[in-house]
């Protein structure tokens, strides 16, 4: 279909500074151009992005390609992307699945009429024909492999954590194109006030993590969060819990949350989809449950089978007893 085989890493910034996971992208593109014999550009957006853009070679972008677009807005963030696509026609263009990359790169797909596969965990090209092949988790337990074999650019955001961020190479440069678009908010949307929330604890940076699934209900998370006080960790939840509002979105962990990378994880009331495990890269993992047939007794390496209501407060007591 086409023979450039260059792969584009959307860099997302806030406030002029670039947003850690973007960064995680460049291990996959560099080692599918590797194969393929293509380019790996960085693409950035926002504003005072100035500086930002000089580091992107550091990281392995052969090339960075940025546009002064201001703060995010979907529909300006939207019209620039495709007049870039449009321009450059990349093979493929890869997205970390933050809440404004997946805000607006539907809108994209639609705009430049083709696909994009959403959360995904693994990546996979064919050094002959560049066809990508993005893998991400699927009701039933299984891994699907989506392919975009009919249309150009291939598109799809990857979990957050995934892969690991490049060493930078300060040695490295890249040549910076800033390039004018005439993408501009939309008159009829626009921002009236914007207010920066700070979580006190961030559950992707937690050494410890008590997590809570459907089956803990809303009473249970009382429980958990004097169980993280008890530990000094930080309580998470699967997507059931968080769709049931029972906590924070900026809490979930898994293919539609976060990846988290703790020492202790505590699963308690989670089956143990495989949509959650993807985002569990713990060191140690505890199971509690009151099913003995749930997946996620799986992948623990601790597993109790019975109430959360019975053995998180025995538990919550001992940790207590262990303090003094």
């Amino acid at each position: 279909m086409t023979e450039n085989r260059d792969i584009w890493v959307y860099v997302e910034t806030d406030q002029g500074k670039i947003v850690k996971s973007s960064l995680e992208l460049f291990t996959p593109a560099l080692e599918m151009t590797g194969k393929t014999g293509g380019q790996v550009t960085a693409v950035i957006l926002g504003s005072n992005i100035e500086e930002a853009a000089k580091t992107l070679g550091q990281y392995g972008a052969g090339k960075v390609i940025a546009a002064r677009t201001g703060e995010y807005c979907p529909e300006a963030y939207t019209a620039a992307m495709a007049q870039l696509i449009n321009k450059y026609k990349p093979d493929a263009v890869m997205f970390s699945a933050t809440a404004n990359a997946k805000d607006f790169v539907s809108k994209l797909a639609c705009r430049i009429k083709t696909g994009v596969t959403a959360n995904c965990t693994e990546l996979s090209i064919d050094p002959e024909t560049g066809l990508i092949s993005w893998m991400m988790p699927a009701p039933g337990g299984i891994v699907a492999t989506i392919l975009c074999e009919k249309t150009r650019p291939q598109m799809g955001t990857v979990c957050r954590g995934i892969f690991k961020a490049p060493v930078p190479d300060e040695s490295r440069e890249a040549e910076v194109i800033f390039e004018d678009t005439d993408a501009v908010p939309s008159t009829q949307i626009r921002r009236l006030a914007k207010e920066i929330i700070k979580a006190e604890k961030s559950i992707e940076d937690a050494g410890i993590i008590v997590a809570g699934g459907y089956g803990a209900r809303p009473e249970g998370f009382v429980l958990l969060e004097q169980l993280a006080d008890a530990l000094g960790g930080v309580v998470a939840a699967s997507r059931a819990a968080v769709d049931a509002d029972w906590i924070a979105a900026d809490r979930m962990v898994g293919q539609s949350g976060k990846v988290v990378h703790p020492k202790l994880y505590i699963a308690c009331g989670i089956s143990g989809a495989l949509q959650h495990i993807v985002g569990v890269a713990a060191d140690c993992v505890v199971a509690i449950n009151n099913d003995p047939r749930a997946p996620i007794f799986e992948i623990a390496d601790y597993g109790i089978v019975g109430s959360i209501f019975d053995v998180v407060p025995a538990l919550i007591e001992e940790v207590r007893k262990a303090k003094g």
